[in-house]
């Protein structure tokens, strides 16, 4: 029997490749289908790049929601995967490696149906929440770290590999050539437009904060349960159990689709109010100010001591050793947390009482086991942003508001991540806070507000008197477009570089593009190359 197979175009899609509206409509064999869908995929770059669009449904949006206030988030960076969320037509290849794709200057994902109140990062996902209590995520989603039904995403793979090893497996086999051994454990599946994250069939949660480690997402609902989904396998999602098995290697769960209750914390009455994450590491802020961590603990990054000295670990990939339920943290003897801050390997909390910052894990070449005060810093702490392997400080130098505030960095100054300038500190390990010369101005027409850091990069948002405007900087390494400064190089750094070893203007938002500035502060956020800069309302801002 001969098969016939139709292939419709069209502008909105939500099951196959974003590259164009490709479907496969006439019944076929599920194999070929698969194949067939996987190969347009990559064929449609070229076809039907311009007619991609964003369904009206995917985002939640109604004609009821048109008329409320809506967010306005902008991305750049990284943009393989849909981690971006933007049209792919808004992209562009990515020189640097000569594949994938990227965005070198910002670009507004502003069809949102609300106002934001997060947004949340992890190394190729993202995650947006709204302040009804929605969430939307998108970007790669191969480990359940987007918290969608597996048929809301489609296949992305290198299609040169595929062949490859396909073809090598036919010959390598004698088999005749067929679609039935197709290398499908290669796919990463992805969510190329936001996609709101449902419960069902559980009850819908309120969602009141979210957070993104390497390949997990967390969410708190406003009743403080917490929720997990993603790769769990360092014990970051908290629902292992303390035992063993035969071997002695920790039986956990190595990934998780949907959103699931820590049962742990629910069980302990533990009313969570912050969530952040690490690579492979969970804490969690609750409501009477302490601290609850699972995850990875090789470098301290829970802030429970030496491995060695912790009690009933687990030993995962590679023999890390890990703790899979949410423990307590001990080491702030009761003095409740204010923030809490996460990056890498790494993470740090304001005390509520004395203002004072302590940190713990790795960054640069050093570990803090323990929570650790950090003296040297002159000023109120506002802020920490732990990047690949430096951090980077927001304080406030005198009680006059927001016109005092400084940037202090340390760690590796890999790429001019530092934003210390190119002289003698290059390429150097800093090993105590310096200020950013850059940012020791009056200011007296503006103020920094916030500060991120990423793999090798870094951040800052300065906002105009009365929020007339808000300008974002960025120093470090440019590769995938990470710093939204378009093609811009360094001529004194060598041709064709694009680091910046200091901070760079990269753009000036204002109410004429779209952003809401009455009543609102902004905010900037990175993942592992790709960064985001969105507003919130004052009264939502935690």
């Amino acid at each position: 029997m001969q098969l016939r197979y139709a292939f419709k175009l069209g502008r909105g899609f939500t099951g196959l490749h974003p590259f164009a509206g490709f479907q496969v409509i006439e019944r076929c064999p599920s194999d070929l289908q698969r194949a067939l869908s996987t190969a347009l995929g990559f064929i449609a770059p070229k076809l039907g790049a311009r007619r991609f669009s964003v369904k009206a449904q995917d985002l939640g949006a109604t004609e009821e929601s048109h008329s409320k206030p809506k967010g306005v988030v902008w991305f750049w960076g990284n943009a393989d995967d849909g981690r971006l969320g933007v049209p792919l037509s808004r992209t562009e290849l990515d020189r640097d490696f000569g594949a994938g794709r990227r965005c070198t200057r910002p670009e507004a994902l502003d069809n949102l149906p609300s106002s934001i109140k997060r947004v949340a990062l992890g190394a190729a996902h993202s995650i947006v929440l709204l302040e009804n209590g929605d969430a939307y995520s998108f970007g790669l989603g191969s480990e359940g770290q987007l918290g969608l039904p597996s048929e809301a995403l489609v296949p992305r793979a290198p299609l040169q590999s595929l062949l490859t090893a396909w073809l090598h497996q036919q010959q390598h086999q004698q088999q005749q050539v067929g679609f039935s051994r197709w290398p499908w454990r290669w796919m990463r599946w992805s969510r190329w437009t936001p996609l709101a994250v449902r419960w069902a069939p559980q009850q819908q949660p309120h969602l009141s904060d979210v957070a993104a480690g390497a390949a997990h997402s967390v969410w708190v609902s406003s009743d403080g349960h917490v929720y997990t989904c993603g790769r769990g396998t360092h014990g970051q999602l908290g629902h292992v159990s303390t035992g063993r098995s035969a071997r002695g290697i920790a039986s956990v769960p190595k990934t998780i689709e949907r959103p699931l209750l820590v049962e742990a914390l629910a069980r302990s009455n533990v009313h969570a109010v912050q969530a952040v994450c690490g690579d492979q590491f969970t804490l969690i802020r609750a409501a009477d100010g302490s601290v609850y961590g699972s995850g990875s603990i090789e470098y301290g990054q829970l802030g429970l001591g030496h491995p060695a000295t912790v009690d009933q670990t687990l030993s995962g990939p590679g023999g890390q050793r890990f703790v899979g339920t949410f423990r307590r943290l001990r080491a702030l003897h009761g003095e409740p947390v204010a923030k809490l801050f996460a990056g890498f390997n790494a993470a740090g909390a304001i005390l509520k009482k004395s203002g004072e910052l302590v940190v713990w894990g790795k960054f640069s070449d050093r570990i803090f086991w323990e929570p650790t005060p950090l003296p040297s810093i002159r000023g109120r702490v506002q802020k920490v942003a732990f990047g690949f392997n430096h951090v980077l400080v927001l304080v406030e130098l005198a009680p006059d508001g927001l016109r005092r505030r400084m940037v202090y960095s340390w760690g590796s100054n890999e790429n001019g991540c530092l934003g210390l300038g190119y002289g003698t500190q290059a390429s150097h390990a800093v090993q105590s806070p310096q200020p950013i010369e850059a940012f020791m101005d009056a200011q007296s027409d503006a103020s920094i507000i916030d500060i991120a850091a990423g793999y090798r990069t870094s951040y800052a948002i300065r906002v105009g008197i009365q929020n007339s405007h808000v300008d974002l900087y960025s120093w470090g390494s440019g590769l995938c477009g990470a710093l939204g400064l378009g093609d811009r190089m360094v001529p004194d750094a060598g041709a064709g570089t694009i680091d910046f070893w200091e901070p760079v203007h990269v753009f000036r938002a204002s109410p004429a593009d779209g952003a809401e500035f009455a009543n609102s502060t902004f905010h900037i956020v990175s993942g592992f190359q790709h960064a985001a800069l969105y507003s919130t309302r004052v009264s939502e801002v935690a």
